[in-house]
């Protein structure tokens, strides 16, 4: 891409701003964002967690402290994630993705579960370019994806953040949002069709985020198996707490191997710049740039 992702994430939040303003005719302070993004962050401790206490992410202003806090270290989290486990796979994970992308017209069925305003996808696409740069391999690969997660309404924050990008990689990325909630033992069928028809499933910090809420085990079994065979799923989360062992009980339950996995203690955004800086200082709060955590990949039987 020929943005940084930390340029994208502050344009598309100020557009959201921008928009949220426009549409209910009154002035977002810096001191309201101040406020949206410590109650977000405090969303996401351990005790709200567990009792499915979210903030109103269905809200723009919520959704733009979110691409401001969050969105460019879980994009490059993703991309650096499968970086890192190609260095642990017989076949680089670029070369796998694009056999089978030559066997669809150059394109790739995706399902990002719990994927938010697209972090997992678009973090799957810079992997997927940069790989294509690096072996001098001139091709388009068009993600089709699916993002299933509670809020739907993360629709609104990804046209935020396609507008900037550039034409190309807009056009690459097709996406579409499904809402379902992971306590819900009702699957719908357009979920469990997503979920069949997807070549890579991407579940990037899902796992931490939902393993208190009852049932949640059970039901993304049940949806895990639903993946058609020698389809592929990437995850990653915080290395502690013990997240990749329940992610791994989950997927050997639903007939999925293992492939590879790796950890980094330290995950750093590689581009600290300028364009989130002065966003720091305006609203008095700093975006993530710093990850821990476990990468895994596996496949289905």
């Amino acid at each position: 891409m020929d943005k940084s992702v930390l340029e994208i994430a502050r344009s598309a939040l100020l557009s959201l701003i921008k928009d949220y303003e426009s549409q209910h005719r009154c002035k977002v302070s810096d001191t309201d964002m101040n406020s949206i993004i410590v109650s977000l962050s405090a969303s996401y401790n351990d005790y709200r967690l567990k009792r499915g206490i979210t903030e109103n992410l269905d809200d723009p202003r919520y959704q733009a402290a979110y691409l401001f806090t969050y969105f460019p270290a879980l994009c490059h989290g993703v991309q650096s994630g499968i970086e890192l486990l190609d260095g642990r796979m017989r076949h680089s994970f670029g070369s796998i993705m694009l056999q089978i992308a030559d066997r669809r017209q150059n394109s790739l069925n995706v399902c990002a579960i719990g994927g938010g305003p697209g972090t997992d996808v678009l973090g799957l696409h810079m992997y997927i370019q940069d790989f294509l740069r690096d072996d001098g391999i001139y091709q388009d690969v068009f993600l089709n994806a699916t993002v299933v997660d509670k809020h739907a309404e993360w629709r609104s924050a990804w046209e935020a953040v396609q507008r900037h990008l550039n034409p190309i990689d807009s056009q690459q990325i097709i996406m579409n949002y499904i809402a379902h909630d992971i306590t819900n033992q009702n699957i719908s069928s357009q979920v469990l069709s997503s979920v069949k028809k997807a070549d890579i499933i991407l579940m990037f910090k899902f796992v931490s985020a939902v393993k208190g809420l009852q049932g949640f085990k059970y039901n993304l079994t049940r949806l895990l198996r639903e993946a058609s065979s020698n389809t592929y799923i990437f995850y990653g989360d915080n290395l502690q707490g013990g997240n990749s062992e329940i992610f791994k009980d989950i997927a050997y339950d639903a007939g999925y191997e293992y492939i590879a996995s790796d950890e980094a203690e330290k995950l750093k955004i590689p581009d600290r710049s300028d364009y989130l800086v002065d966003l720091e200082e305006t609203y008095d709060r700093r975006y993530q740039q710093n990850l821990s955590m476990c990468f895994i990949i596996m496949k289905k039987n």
